[in-house]
């Protein structure tokens, strides 16, 4: 039901913007951050959004910060991969 109102919301907002929900979702899943790393403290930088990207976070009313604090952080799994995965 959540998703459902989020895409009919998401569909109303980018209606101007000539593209599907999914479509959309698969643009703004295109938005990649770079790590930047001076001595010991790094921080993850992320580009401007342009073109499709740009329009659907406009439209939203979304702003990206443009740089975020990198969280080094180790992820560990409690299973063990099976044999045929390593």
């Amino acid at each position: 039901m959540l998703a459902y109102k989020i895409e009919r919301l998401l569909s109303e907002l980018w209606k101007n913007c000539e593209c599907t929900v999914p479509e959309g979702i698969d643009e703004l899943g295109a938005i990649r951050s770079t790590i930047v790393t001076l001595k010991e403290s790094s921080c993850q930088k992320i580009p401007q959004s342009k073109g499709l990207a740009g329009e659907l976070l406009a439209a939203a009313g979304i702003t990206l910060p443009t740089i975020i604090d990198a969280k080094n952080v180790a992820v560990v799994t409690r299973k063990k991969l099976a044999p045929k995965r390593k």
